[in-house]
């Protein structure tokens, strides 16, 4: 294997310290495996004040074969409610929901933009390609509890993302829906480690 470690530095005199003002760095290890490639993340709060943050990935994997052939299995416990692709903070029942991915779906009959809340490191989210006979396994930590699932149709590319918190996390926290935004809090000197393992095995 072979890895590689970079950083994001939020500090004064970055121009990226202007969008988000709270002194903090975010390390990011990429191993490059035989099979499969994982990041390890370290966040640590450098300010002296809380740090709420998320962490995700926002990877676009290839249709391999036809759309038919492509199936997608994310086992969440519910999904988002959302208007105008922003969750509202409510949870929908996936039972008999069309958007119900606990069992593997054919990507031909998928057209979806959704945050999934729920997910957990043993019922990781799966990419099949059947026409190859691989899969690829979206293993991942205890704190990322969400997926984003985007299948444009007609495009030949979709994306499963690992997330630590629903999109808009920040202000469905700040409603007190603590739980369905699962925003990260770090308290000033406070250091989080997570990590994401992208795995290509045979079907």
């Amino acid at each position: 294997s072979v890895s590689l470690t970079t950083h994001i530095a939020f500090a004064p005199g970055k121009p990226i310290y202007e969008f988000f003002p709270i002194r903090n760095t975010v390390e990011i290890t990429f191993t490059l495996g035989p099979r499969s490639m994982r990041l390890d993340f370290t966040v640590r709060n450098q300010d002296e004040r809380p740090l709420p943050f998320g962490l995700a990935i926002h990877p676009y994997f290839p249709v391999i074969g036809p759309r038919e052939s492509v199936r997608l299995q994310v086992p969440a416990k519910k999904r988002m409610e959302a208007v105008n692709l922003l969750p509202t903070g409510r949870l929908i029942d996936l039972e008999g929901d069309p958007a119900d991915l606990r069992q593997p779906r054919s990507l031909a009959e998928l057209n979806l933009d959704d945050v999934f809340w729920g997910m957990e490191p043993d019922k990781p989210a799966v990419i099949y390609y059947d026409q190859i006979g691989k899969k690829l396994i979206l293993n991942a930590s205890e704190l990322f509890t969400h997926a984003v699932v985007y299948t444009p149709q007609g495009r030949p590319f979709f994306c499963v993302e690992n997330q630590s918190c629903s999109t808009d996390a920040h202000n469905l926290h700040a409603r007190g829906l603590t739980q369905e935004a699962h925003l990260t809090i770090l308290e000033p000197g406070q250091a989080l480690k997570a990590w994401i393992e992208i795995a290509l095995t045979e079907q």
